[in-house]
């Protein structure tokens, strides 16, 4: 059966009104069912890739009756011949700042209670670093560490994607200094303002999980405040960062050294990308290189000082 009209037949499950399907094709094959009372997201991969699919499964059924925060509703997960999908409620909303170029307003509220969520992830802690598998057990895998940067920085420097001297400065990095003997918190792995949506009721709930991991927190911190960056909202960061330590205190490292931190999530966003046979979201991607560029320029700015 053709993935098309598997998901119209997992739909058509679901109602008995005529309907059309939007298809996004992006990390696996989602697609969107919406009209004036109700929405769905389904999302579909092969039978092999189905562990993505329970990782973000597990995580939003975790986060939502263990922590106590806002996820969409689970409908069903399940396989079907070679594909396994997920179906879950649509949220009616916006993503936050999506919300706010819109609206104009709420901005401190939302970055502040953006904080507040990230560190109740945090709450949860592991004994080893690695990404999330299913039933929330966690495989030791080598990620933050200098083999992993090493390849990211490997496949930027093929594709030229940066001058020579930024490559060798990037080359130059002691990432297991910045992400050795720290906590390991339950992370999103993509934890910006794209994936916490402004509900109908003005309460922000927290979507996609399938990247979860085990790590330190830097990482989420630093990808919340790339994305506050790339959209010319830096001035706004320390909203989020105060809510995030009426939960939690966030070590000093981190804010010592938060222009590696920035380094590092940029160079896997900017190293994904690359690898694909067309890129996604080519304006920001683009904004994406821009502020590595500047963030590099800082660095070496810092260092020489």
């Amino acid at each position: 059966m053709h993935i098309d009209d598997l998901a119209h037949m997992i739909i058509s499950k679901r109602t008995s009104k005529p309907f059309t399907l939007s298809k996004i094709s992006h990390n696996n094959t989602t697609y969107i069912y919406e009209d004036d009372s109700e929405g769905l997201i389904l999302k579909i991969v092969r039978n092999e890739e189905s562990k993505r699919l329970k990782v973000e499964y597990d995580m939003t059924q975790f986060v939502k009756n263990t922590l106590k925060l806002n996820t969409p509703k689970i409908l069903a997960f399940e396989q079907l011949d070679s594909y396994t999908y997920l179906l879950r409620v649509y949220i009616k909303g916006e993503p936050l700042i999506s919300y706010y170029n819109k609206h104009n307003k709420n901005l401190p509220k939302y970055l502040f209670e953006a904080g507040r969520i990230c560190a109740t992830l945090h709450k949860k802690t592991f004994d080893i670093k690695g990404v999330l598998s299913e039933n929330m057990n966690v495989k030791d895998e080598p990620i933050y560490t200098q083999t992993e940067f090493n390849y990211f920085v490997e496949t930027i420097k093929k594709n030229q994607v940066i001058d020579k001297d930024k490559i060798n400065h990037l080359e130059s990095l002691d990432i297991d200094y910045y992400y050795q003997n720290y906590p390991n918190v339950l992370c999103h792995s993509d934890y910006n303002p794209r994936n916490i949506i402004v509900d109908a009721d003005d309460d922000l709930v927290l979507i996609d999980f399938e990247w979860a991991s085990a790590a330190p927190r830097f990482d989420d911190l630093a990808c919340f405040d790339i994305f506050l960056d790339l959209d010319n909202l830096q001035d706004m960061s320390h909203f989020f960062y105060e809510g995030y330590q009426t939960v939690q205190t966030i070590e000093l490292v981190y804010f010592n050294n938060i222009n590696i931190y920035k380094i590092y999530r940029l160079v896997t966003m900017i190293a994904y990308q690359v690898t694909l046979e067309e890129i996604i979201m080519k304006e920001f991607y683009d904004k994406c290189i821009k502020l590595l560029n500047k963030l590099i320029d800082n660095d070496i700015n810092k260092k020489e000082a």
